[in-house]
This record gives structure tokens, C-alpha cells and sequence, in this order.
């Protein structure tokens, strides 16, 4: 996983972000300008301690996906997963 300079505007952690892409769950965004497919993962951080937003953009194969956004999740990405 590649991470944007956007990723850590929210003082989000790469290992956050791991956490909640492996056990989270996602609901998917509009294409990226490159025309690759974008999703928001949504999940608890280990600790159970906040709910997080991850948005990616998934590359096609043989290239590393790219982290752009990371933020405590808002209300309307935890009712789109039912958090």
C-alpha cells in the first residue's frame, strides 16, 4: 500500500489504516481520475477505541494501491455500512 500526503491530514495511522482495510468493511466511491475503482473502507481501529474511514484507490494488478484519505469516519460512511 502506497499512502497519499493526504492520508495524514487526520492523524491517521498507516496501521490504523492496515486494521480497518483487513477487518473493516467498504462501500464503493466514484472512479479516480486515472479510471481506477475507489472504495471507503469502514472499521473499528484494534483497540476498539474510534470508527475510521480509509478511502483507496485500487490499482490495476501488479500495482501497489494508493491511500488517499483517512479520517475518523462520519456519519454518513458508518450508516452506509450500518456502524
Amino acid at each position: 500500500m502506497q499512502y497519499r500526503d493526504s492520508f495524514y491530514n487526520h492523524d491517521c495511522t498507516e496501521e490504523i489504516a492496515d486494521h480497518v482495510i483487513v477487518y473493516g468493511l467498504w462501500y464503493q466511491l466514484h472512479d479516480s481520475p486515472n479510471g481506477n475503482e475507489q472504495v471507503m473502507y469502514v472499521g473499528w481501529d484494534k483497540d476498539g477505541n474510534h470508527i475510521w474511514e480509509i478511502g483507496v484507490e485500487l490499482n490495476p494488478e501488479g500495482h501497489e494501491d494508493w491511500a488517499f484519505h483517512a479520517q475518523v469516519a462520519t456519519s454518513f460512511s458508518r450508516k452506509k455500512v450500518r456502524l
